[in-house]
């Protein structure tokens, strides 16, 4: 299916004339009477592939809220970095990436540990 950003489906979906706030409910209201509506729907892929296409972060779209939709837009898929080896980031990295860290970002950690423990004595904390 090619995902366009016209709305060519629309005539055909199951919530035509239906009130837009079932879709769009306000936070932490119930999703499931827009996804029963949705679940018959024979653009449900379009609409779901409209609601990718143009990234919108708001209502149910093809059956799908935004919850269930993030990480499929492409601004939601994080980019992982590089790890910057002998920073304590490098070793903040490596520990959440369960990775085994290198000397050298071990080396950083530990003189970043150093350095704060300097600072707490400094300012009278134990």
């Amino acid at each position: 299916m090619t995902i366009v950003k016209e709305r060519t489906w629309v005539d055909r979906a199951a919530c035509k004339g239906m009130g837009a706030a079932m879709f769009f409910p306000e936070l932490g209201e119930d999703t499931r009477p827009a996804k029963e509506v949705c679940q018959g729907c024979p653009v449900k892929a379009e609409c779901y592939a409209y609601s990718l296409a143009i990234s919108t972060h708001h209502g149910v779209w093809g059956g799908k809220s935004e919850r269930e939709r993030r990480g499929k837009r492409p601004e939601y898929r994080p980019v992982q970095q590089p790890i910057r080896h002998g920073t304590n980031g490098g070793y903040t990295a490596h520990v959440r990436r369960q990775k085994t860290i290198c000397s050298e970002c071990r080396v950083a950690h530990n003189q970043y540990n150093e350095r704060a423990k300097e600072r707490r004595l400094a300012r009278g904390d134990r």
